[in-house]
């Protein structure tokens, strides 16, 4: 079963983790490190329904909500931030570069593709530009691989086993 799934198989609410770290910590060192009252810290591990409050991750959701309407670079820098708290909690040998270059190798593909995919506009089709913008798609998208791949190879903890 995966980590962050409850025994019911759904993915855990925010609340649900809250509660995990009172039952892995205590309530005492959670509400300490969270610079809050001890009953709040109760209250974040408890749904809103029964009484409980919303919490940081409800915070962090929304941010991360906003973030993809409205601004996608700030998403993928707020990402790779988390990444890194991720990287320094777990020791993870994945760098935070390593993702930023990922994200802009994507989003360079992305960009190619779609100037590919405007001139396949039958309209106004040229074929030199037609073979221009896919060579420089493939091209883009051959980066993005041989850097995920070069990424995966560095980190022997994100191959896949079996």
């Amino acid at each position: 079963m995966d980590e962050n799934r409850s025994t019911s198989g759904k993915l855990m609410q925010s609340h649900e983790f809250y509660q995990s770290a009172i039952d892995a910590a205590n309530a005492k060192k959670l509400h300490k490190a969270l610079g809050v009252s001890l009953a709040h810290a109760y209250r974040f591990a408890k749904p809103e329904e029964d009484g409980g409050s919303r919490n940081d991750l409800d915070g962090v959701e929304a941010l991360i909500d906003l973030f993809a309407a409205y601004d996608r670079s700030s998403l993928i820098l707020l990402r790779a931030w988390l990444d890194s708290k991720f990287e320094r909690a777990l020791g993870s040998s994945v760098t935070t570069s390593a993702t930023i270059s990922l994200s802009r190798r994507g989003g360079a593909a992305m960009k190619e593709l779609a100037e590919f995919i405007q001139a396949l506009d039958p309209e106004q089709m040229d074929p030199a530009r037609v073979a221009r913008e896919g060579a420089e798609a493939v091209s883009a998208v051959e980066a993005l691989f041989r850097d995920a791949i070069n990424t995966v190879q560095s980190a022997p903890q994100l191959k896949r086993v079996g």
